[in-house]
């Protein structure tokens, strides 16, 4: 009797279940979240302008005395064409004979014969200072100071001593052409005091005073002075056609006035030339030793012929270093070495020289 009842009652509930609303209403989806705003698109990158094609730059110009890798040597002599700043100092020595021939007037009236070969030394220095103060521009100053003096009593009496003295100013201003020729003009000036011991004149004064009764000797011709005041305007180029090899020469033309102390002013004129050939082994090998050959030579064209010189010779240098330069150079000097001598070949000169760049 009660299984009936039971039946009917669940199946009275299952049935309201049925009608539930909650139960009739589809089950709710999940509200799903709000999907995050775009990201505003970021900003393009401004494509990069094409870089215009920069124009091939101008090789550095060559300075100092350097052209092509070449580093010249300097030269004795010879003025080259570069504006540097440098101090340099030198010392010269040297030895040298010649032939004279002179009558030594004695005091009773007879002259005696005295020349023959005679011989002489020679000793000098230099101090010098270039300065560029614009690019392609310098100024220079020296101080020199040479001395020959006879090594014999003959010698004494023909070639006597002498002292020569000098003050040289300059300036240097060109260009450089490529990166292996550079030409400048140059122009020198130069006052040079001389002073001299003459004793086979001062022994022919005090002769011809004895002839007329006096017998006086007189200080005035025993010395000598003059002043050489030297003008020399010219051109100079350098041209390294390999980094071991380069040339330099010069052409100038040289004015002299020369003012002695018992004789009227004179003036000459002449032409100086000179050439160099330096080879640096440190272009072709790691060598630093370099050589030069070199001649100068001053040719006069009017007034005294006397100061014609001509110089033959080379050098051996250290060349490790870019701002140093130390040598030693030899050559052979053609020249009167007074007036009253002959010109001799015989001339042998040597010069030691320091040199600092910067």
């Amino acid at each position: 009797m009660y299984r009936p009842l039971r039946d009917t009652l669940l199946a009275a509930a299952a049935f309201g279940l049925l009608l539930s609303p909650a139960w009739a209403r589809p089950a709710e989806e999940p509200v799903a979240a709000p999907a995050p705003a775009a990201a505003a698109p970021a900003t393009a990158p401004v494509p990069a302008i094409p870089p215009a094609v920069a124009a091939t730059a101008e090789p550095p110009r060559p300075e100092g005395r350097e052209l092509a890798g070449h580093l010249f040597m300097p030269t004795l002599g010879i003025r080259g064409p570069f504006a540097i700043t440098s101090f340099g100092t030198f010392l010269t020595v040297g030895q040298g004979s010649t032939t004279a021939s002179m009558n030594l007037q004695l005091p009773d009236g007879s002259t005696r014969p005295i020349g023959g070969s005679v011989e002489y030394v020679a000793i000098g220095g230099v101090l010098a200072y270039e300065y560029e103060f614009v690019r392609g521009v310098s100024a220079r100053i020296g101080l020199s100071e040479s001395l020959y003096s006879g090594t014999t009593g003959t010698a004494l009496a023909v070639v006597g001593t002498n002292v020569r003295l000098g003050l040289d100013a300059g300036l240097t201003a060109g260009m450089t052409f490529g990166d292996s020729l550079r030409v400048s003009a140059v122009i020198d000036a130069s006052s040079a005091p001389r002073m001299g011991l003459r004793l086979g004149a001062a022994l022919e004064a005090l002769a011809e005073s004895c002839q007329a009764g006096s017998c006086e000797f007189d200080l005035a011709n025993l010395f000598e002075q003059e002043n050489v005041l030297t003008l020399q305007p010219g051109v100079a180029a350098s041209w390294a056609p390999l980094k071991s090899l380069g040339l330099t020469a010069n052409l100038s033309y040289s004015w002299s006035s020369i003012a002695t102390s018992n004789e009227p002013t004179l003036t000459t004129g002449g032409v100086a030339a000179g050439a160099a050939v330096d080879f640096d082994f440190m272009g072709v090998s790691k060598v630093p030793v370099g050589l030069q050959v070199t001649w100068a030579s001053l040719i006069p064209v009017s007034g005294d012929s006397s100061s014609r010189y001509t110089d033959v010779g080379g050098g051996l240098f250290y060349t490790g270093r870019k701002d140093l330069s130390l040598g030693l150079q030899l050559f052979v000097r053609r020249f009167k070495v007074v007036p009253e001598v002959e010109v001799s070949w015989t001339t042998v000169l040597a010069m030691i020289g320091l040199r600092y760049y910067w």
